[in-house]
């Protein structure tokens, strides 16, 4: 295994580690590492055709542990559609070609919180009661979580600038370790 490929497997694992760790401690709704996780695993990891159960194992590892720290709170209703969206966003990740530049990552990051939104505010449309299920309900269930799509967008951008950041610093300190896919 090339030195890159240990590099990324340590960030992934590292990133997913907090991930993990800072949903049991107090924080922003929605500011979260695990969409720029997905997009960076899917960017990096190609050898694996079951590599975007990285991101969901990490999600699920963290809802293990909230359920075990507070039962009811780890396990709900909407997990696997949560599961599916990194899914797609590691997958997304796959449409980022090297070399990174920041407007690439920046790109894919907002994309990956596009994805997260749509995809989990349809669900929630879909199977809560709260909203019709007309257009209005639709409109009016997607305009509750703009507040929530802005702290995804915000920690998507910064956490990715982070791991792909790393990643290329280490790599450009190790003038030995070329970058390739």
């Amino acid at each position: 295994m090339r030195f890159q490929n240990y590099l990324t497997y340590i960030l992934i694992i590292i990133a997913a580690l907090i991930a993990v760790i800072s949903r049991l401690l107090p924080h922003m709704p929605n500011f979260a590492l695990m969409g720029a996780v997905a997009l960076f695993a899917g960017a990096f990891i190609r050898s694996s055709r079951f590599a975007f159960l990285i991101p969901v194992a990490a999600v699920f590892a963290s809802d293990a542990l909230m359920e075990i720290d507070n039962p009811g709170s780890g396990f709900y209703a909407g997990m696997g559609v949560v599961y599916t969206s990194y899914a797609i966003i590691f997958f997304a990740g796959r449409l980022l070609t090297k070399p990174f530049n920041p407007f690439q990552v920046g790109t894919g990051a907002v994309l990956a919180s596009v994805i997260f939104f749509v995809i989990t505010n349809l669900s929630a449309w879909l199977y809560l009661p709260i909203y019709t299920k007309d257009l209005n309900g639709l409109l009016n269930c997607y305009a509750a979580a703009l507040p929530f799509f802005r702290t995804t967008l915000i920690s998507d951008l910064a956490f990715s600038t982070v791991l792909f950041g790393s990643y290329y610093l280490v790599v450009r300190m190790s003038p030995s370790v070329r970058i390739s896919r």
